[in-house]
C-alpha cells in the first residue's frame, strides 16, 4: 500500500478544505476495502468460488459464493474510490503516478 502511503502524504500538503477532507476519507475507505479485499480472496482461495445450499429436504445445489461476489463488487467499488481519489490529487504527483499504477493492474487483470 506503498502508493496511498504517498497519497497520504500529499494530502497533508494540501489546503485546508473541502477537497482535502474527502481525499482524506478516500484514502481511508480506499485502505479499508484493500484490507477486506484480501482477506475475503483468502477465503475464496480456500472455499472456493461456488458454495453448496439446500433448500429444504430434497433440493440442493451449488451456487455463487456470497463472499465471492462480495469480494468483486468490493474490488468494483475500490477502483471508483481510487479514481476519485486520482481526481482530487495534482497530477504529476508520486501519490498520483502510484494510484495509475494499480488501476493499470487491475485493468489489466480481466
Amino acid at each position: 500500500m506503498a502508493g496511498f502511503k504517498m497519497t497520504k502524504d500529499e494530502i497533508q500538503k494540501m489546503p485546508e478544505g473541502a477537497k482535502k477532507e474527502a481525499a482524506t476519507a478516500l484514502v481511508d475507505e480506499a485502505c479499508f476495502m484493500v484490507t477486506q479485499a484480501k482477506k475475503l480472496k483468502a477465503a475464496i482461495r480456500k472455499e472456493g468460488w461456488v458454495e453448496t445450499y439446500q433448500n429444504g429436504k430434497d433440493q440442493t445445489g451449488v451456487k455463487k459464493s456470497s463472499k465471492g461476489e462480495t469480494y468483486l463488487q468490493l474490488v468494483k467499488n475500490l477502483v471508483s474510490v481510487i479514481k476519485g481519489l486520482m481526481e482530487l490529487l495534482p497530477e504529476g504527483t508520486a501519490g498520483s503516478r502510484e494510484l495509475e499504477k494499480f488501476l493499470g493492474r487491475y485493468s489489466k487483470c480481466k
